[in-house]
């Protein structure tokens, strides 16, 4: 049986080759310039969750100052007791310091560690940043051979071989068959 080569399954065949270098080429190219814009984003999306939670506390914060403020303005009375005994060590006359259980209170309000010693304000109101792997998730890398091919010194030899696979695409090219079968 002879093969006749201007059939389209043997100029299909004949041109195979080329296209199997032109797809591993264009694969090779697109994992080496899109993988590390890739892993930038992850972390800037991990950056910015992180920055979110931290916006929330900041919120937070800002409304314990405004609710202190306004407790101030309206001259709440707990609130002076409070701060004349912590800022001003002076001891209300009518209050026993200590409660039953042993802790320190102040008209109700227990005292937290070094309140009597003259605790600042900012201590009471201050709310903690969030912290990475307990309130906001921490950052997971990627470690595969993907990402370590296509990273540092590693990147340049795979662009090398993506071209090298370019050339290959050329030289096998269809209309490279075309010369070889008519010769």
């Amino acid at each position: 049986m002879s093969r006749d080569p201007d059939h389209p399954v043997e100029r299909l065949f004949a041109a195979l080759p080329g296209w199997m270098f032109l797809l591993g080429a264009l694969s090779l190219m697109a994992m080496t310039l899109i993988t590390p814009p890739w892993l930038h984003g992850r972390d800037l999306a991990w950056k910015q969750e992180l920055m979110h939670a931290q916006l929330d506390r900041l919120t937070r914060q800002q409304d314990r100052y405004k609710q202190f403020h306004a407790s101030l303005v309206a001259d709440d009375p707990i609130l002076l007791e409070r701060l004349a005994f912590t800022q001003l060590r002076l001891k209300p006359t009518d209050r026993e310091l200590l409660d039953p259980m042993g802790g320190r209170s102040v008209a109700g309000v227990p005292l937290g560690h070094g309140e009597a010693g003259g605790a600042t304000i900012e201590a009471w109101l201050a709310e903690p940043m969030p912290v990475v792997g307990v309130d906001v998730p921490a950052r997971t890398p990627i470690e595969t051979r993907l990402t370590r091919l296509t990273q540092g010194r590693n990147r340049l030899g795979l662009l090398a071989a993506a071209l090298l696979c370019l050339l290959g695409a050329l030289w096998y090219g269809p209309a490279s068959t075309g010369r070889r079968s008519r010769d």
